[in-house]
């Protein structure tokens, strides 16, 4: 369909091994969802999970959660996050791309609330007390654990107030510190072509400093959901993805 493949197709190739169409996933060719590695797992009566600094439902963890003709139609992924229901989801929860607010609700005071606990990002939570409601579950109990960040549970990157979607790439050294403030300045012609690249020498924060202590470190995030998968006496598959890699340079 096109000369390079996006990360839903890629990512669904190997979450369920098969071909499938630019910006499909889950699915193959004929458009049909075929189930994936979380979902296997699952269905042997193991636990299933995923961690990713990124939206929830973006196109990879998304290959791992739900099925969808198209990676950006809310409600197919919604609708498919609420059908896998894996042991573990953890990521950012901004926008469309993120279970829904239903779903959330029903968590907390609904018909989901005996299985599921929703934990999100709160001022009066610190990082090091934010999984401690969860010590004593277990996925072979059928518990089940969703974790949300940043969006609408953040304030955005210091000074700006902009909501902040992605959790910083850099976060494989567990930094949510010493990012570019900004892609730099571009001066272009009157043909938009740039004619001069001044590169950003500030650094910030990814997160306002009040914001940070609410925010475990990734290396925490991982250890927890391994840590609770870890509980099922059958075993269990995880993915974990630091995203946006691809915007290092």
């Amino acid at each position: 369909m096109q000369h390079a493949i996006d990360s839903a197709n890629s990512a669904t190739a190997y979450s369920i091994g098969v071909k499938t169409g630019v910006s499909m996933l889950g699915v193959d060719l004929y458009e049909q969802p075929v189930r994936n590695i979380l979902e296997e797992a699952m269905a042997c009566g193991k636990a299933g999970g995923v961690v990713t600094s990124v939206q929830l439902l973006d196109a990879t963890p998304g290959a791992f959660l739900t099925h969808s003709l198209n990676r950006k139609n809310k409600h197919h992924l919604q609708d498919g996050f609420m059908r896998t229901q894996p042991s573990w989801a953890m990521g950012i929860c901004d926008d469309k791309l993120q279970p829904s607010e239903e779903m959330k609700a029903s968590m907390v005071n609904g018909s989901l609330s005996s299985s599921w606990t929703f934990l999100h990002q709160d001022e009066n939570v610190l990082a090091e007390d934010f999984y401690n409601d969860i010590q004593d579950k277990n996925p072979d109990n059928g518990d089940h654990v969703l974790a949300c960040f940043g969006g609408e549970y953040t304030t955005g990157i210091s000074g700006s107030g902009e909501k902040k979607g992605n959790m910083p790439f850099r976060g494989l050294d567990s930094s949510y510190s010493n990012r570019w403030c900004s892609a730099g300045i571009v001066d272009a012609d009157d043909n938009d072509i740039p004619t001069d690249i001044t590169p950003n020498s500030t650094i910030c924060d990814h997160w306002p400093q009040d914001s940070l202590k609410n925010v475990p470190h990734m290396q925490e995030h991982v250890k927890e959901a391994l840590n609770f998968l870890g509980k099922d006496k059958d075993g269990f598959f995880m993915l974990y993805e630091q995203g946006d890699i691809d915007w290092a340079a």
